[in-house]
């Protein structure tokens, strides 16, 4: 069994030697996660968790933390991002931390990708989100 507290401590030195204010770690064993969490700061400065949400300017909640969305909904925080290359590639990966429960998907087109800009992004419009959500989550 890997020493998980010592593999931390070592991937939050890497990250403080290369000047990285926040990482968002996943670990994955044979399809069970072994370890799944944010490290560092969003902001530094006012010392706020990597997986935290941002905030705007005008110091408003902003959907979005270091990489990862992070939003309620129907009573879960999900904490999710996707990718997308036109005519190439896309993704998803949403995981909701309570249930220990994470959904990846990774295509060779931009097929996964649904109209998702950045200032009203939502998982949940995602048909593919939708299924797991389905299946897993709201049966």
């Amino acid at each position: 069994m890997p020493d998980i507290p010592a593999f931390i401590q070592r991937l939050n030195t890497l990250r403080e030697a290369a000047n990285i204010p926040g990482l968002s770690v996943a670990v994955v064993q044979d399809r069970a996660i072994v370890l799944a969490t944010g490290l560092g700061y969003a902001d530094v400065e006012h010392r706020i968790p990597a997986m935290a949400p941002t905030r705007s300017t005008r110091g408003e909640a902003l959907p979005y933390g270091i990489g990862w969305f992070v939003q309620k909904y129907q009573g879960h925080t999900f904490v999710w991002h996707s990718g997308w290359w036109p005519a190439a590639y896309s993704a998803l990966y949403l995981k909701i931390p309570t249930l220990k429960l994470t959904f990846i998907l990774l295509a060779n087109s931009d097929g996964v990708w649904w109209d998702n800009p950045l200032d009203r992004a939502a998982v949940e419009r995602s048909q593919f989100a939708q299924a797991f959500l389905h299946a897993f989550v709201f049966d």
